[in-house]
């Protein structure tokens, strides 16, 4: 039998918070963390940014039998892997990729503790993802339903082995909210023509043009909640005019010509909630190539938003309605 320590498995409010133990793709996930003390643990905005920026070793993992390679990694790319030669080099397994996954659907980076002895071991906790699932039930759940696309043949040729999930895992860990926004269209400028041919995509079906990008995602997932006169014209895809103002400008609030009254109105405060709301519309869509229906947890802060953005292109903001 074969043991793995890892970090950073957080299925409550803090990495010290004990889970049930859960299985999934034969690995048995067991918390083994500090247990918690007798006295009340009071949870400041201090202890919370002390967690978020430190790794925790808290998790074991059993696994008994031989362990099927990576379906994720297949392409090249190491996650904690140095890959320097045959003397350095470690063949990755598909633990990984569920670390990969767990870390999409936690906001915490599931991590193997030995990759700290390899150059790109990830310094925090935390990552900018939302977290979908917190408690064990649901994390297993969701795990086995991934795990049932990865392994799917049909699948891997559509998505390429899963190739945004390495993206998304990777982008949650950008701490700059402006560079995360435009590493979001990255990720959708990829998925397009995935999505648009489930047969393999190639050139002929890739895009530049945003506008088409964005509606026909939406269209695909959301169908008729979108109103795809909104998401169809530049000037009112507020993404759009956000990504122009950054890209070319590099300062806010909207300030360039084409851009609405209405976006010209938004605050620093407002911007950054339309920031913060396609970090977690990106996280939904790759999602949901994994047939995870994840927007309700995922929107919890506001259930509603989704909806409404998809109707009128922007946000319930009381200041600009």
């Amino acid at each position: 039998m074969k043991k793995f320590l890892v970090e950073n498995v957080v299925l409550g409010i803090s990495p010290r918070d004990p889970f049930s133990p859960f299985s999934v793709g034969g690995y048995k996930f067991r918390y083994c963390g500090h247990p918690k003390t007798g006295s009340i643990v009071v949870f400041s905005s201090k202890n919370v940014l002390e967690d978020a920026r430190k790794n925790h070793q808290n998790t074991e993992i059993e696994f008994d039998g031989g362990e099927k390679l990576t379906v994720i990694f297949t392409e090249g790319g190491v996650v904690g892997r140095r890959g320097e030669g045959p003397e350095n080099s470690e063949e990755i397994t598909f633990l990984e990729d569920i670390l990969v996954i767990g870390s999409i659907l936690t906001g915490w980076n599931w991590q193997l503790a030995t990759w700290k002895e390899y150059e790109n071991y990830w310094p925090y906790g935390k990552n900018a993802l939302k977290c979908v699932c917190s408690n064990s039930e649901q994390c297993e759940k969701y795990l086995q339903q991934s795990i049932c696309k990865l392994l799917d043949p049909a699948w891997q040729l559509q998505f390429e082995n899963g190739y945004h999930l390495r993206m998304l895992n990777n982008h949650g860990k950008i701490p700059i909210k402006e560079p995360r926004f435009l590493a979001n269209f990255v990720i959708w400028e990829w998925l397009f023509p995935h999505i648009k041919n489930p047969n393999g995509a190639g050139v002929q079906d890739e895009s530049e043009n945003l506008r088409e990008i964005f509606s026909d995602i939406l269209l695909h997932y959301w169908g008729d909640q979108v109103n795809t006169d909104i998401f169809n014209d530049r000037e009112v895809n507020i993404f759009q005019i956000l990504r122009n103002q950054l890209t070319h400008s590099s300062k806010l609030p909207v300030n360039r010509r084409g851009a609405l009254d209405w976006m010209k109105k938004l605050t620093l405060d407002d911007v950054n909630r339309y920031l913060e709301f396609f970090d977690v519309l990106t996280q939904a869509v790759v999602l949901k190539t994994l047939n995870i229906d994840a927007e309700k947890k995922l929107f919890r802060w506001q259930p509603c938003e989704i909806q409404y953005f998809l109707e009128h292109g922007k946000l319930s903001l009381s200041e600009i309605t």
